[in-house]
């Protein structure tokens, strides 16, 4: 539940930047072809995270990966707030954050598949059906209400159908860089101290409940 809980509000603060994006390079930095460019960098970058993940979990815990990478998003996330009009500050701000995204997404998959044993040793049987479609759902779940959310900034701002970098008043942009990045670092700290506070099925602890369950499983069949 926690680390579900977890993931549902680091969620909402990444999808809220994710899907204002797009909007930033419009109404903001005032270039929307400089957009398929950050597209290219993301999926670069994804790819090489996705590579790194099994190097970076033999040197570093889940856990303090989950931490490093949130900091560098909340990093990210100053960077691109003082961007401005800077083609390359926002390209590279909007690329950093989306770097460590791969990586919290694998830790919260891998905690959420451990959760399975976890239930199995509480509960007295398995239920990787139930536990394994939790993460989707979140997805789904965070994905509808940022798109609300994205939606009625958007209205509320001004950056409407016909609206160009010069039709956004001050106040619009103002509130608009509130939404789109005071809000997700908000979220994602609140996100990192319930992970901090709450979820305690590290890879250690994992290992602890499966010599647990073997050890059951060797009495049951003596």
């Amino acid at each position: 539940m926690w680390i579900a809980f977890t993931y549902l509000i680091y969620g909402l603060g990444a999808n809220i930047v994710n899907n204002f994006n797009l909007h930033y390079f419009i109404y903001i930095l005032g270039d929307s072809t400089q957009f398929s460019f950050l597209g290219i960098i993301n999926v670069v970058i994804g790819l090489a995270a996705v590579a790194l993940f099994p190097t970076l979990t033999k040197k570093f815990s889940r856990r303090g990966l989950f931490f490093v990478s949130i900091s560098i998003m909340i990093i990210a996330l100053i960077f691109y707030a003082f961007a401005g009009k800077s083609v390359i500050m926002t390209l590279f701000a909007a690329g950093l954050f989306a770097l460590p995204q791969p990586l919290i997404f694998l830790v919260v998959l891998m905690t959420i598949t451990d959760t399975v044993e976890y239930g199995q040793l509480k509960l007295g049987h398995r239920d990787e059906a139930l536990v394994l479609c939790v993460r989707p759902l979140i997805d789904k779940l965070s994905g509808a209400i940022t798109s609300a959310m994205v939606g009625y900034t958007a209205v509320w701002v001004g950056m409407v159908s016909g609206a160009t970098v010069d039709s956004i008043s001050a106040d619009g942009v103002l509130h608009f860089k509130m939404i789109m990045f005071a809000a997700p670092v908000i979220l994602i700290i609140i996100a990192g101290l319930f992970y901090r506070a709450k979820v305690k099925l590290t890879e250690e602890e994992h290992e602890r409940i499966v010599k647990e369950l073997e050890a059951k499983w060797a009495e049951m069949n003596k």
